[in-house]
């Protein structure tokens, strides 16, 4: 009794992966055809959160504005 070959086998699944992979690079390619910049909600930037725009003092300049 010999061993069974497994290339055949090898092969379809090797070819699968292939056909799948090149399945989703065109669905990739097809949206952005299509405009699609990507999922989700548009960004409302004027509610980003971000404070005043200030950076808070260093500790340098906090020692030098206090009494001794």
């Amino acid at each position: 009794m010999g061993r069974r070959s497994y290339s055949g086998e090898k092969r379809r699944k090797e070819l699968m992966r292939k056909a799948k992979r090149d399945a989703k690079l065109e669905r990739k390619q097809q949206s952005r055809a299509d405009g699609e910049t990507g999922t989700g909600p548009p960004i409302d930037w004027d509610a980003q959160v971000g404070g005043d725009g200030t950076p808070p003092e260093s500790p340098d300049e906090q020692a030098e504005s206090e009494p001794r």
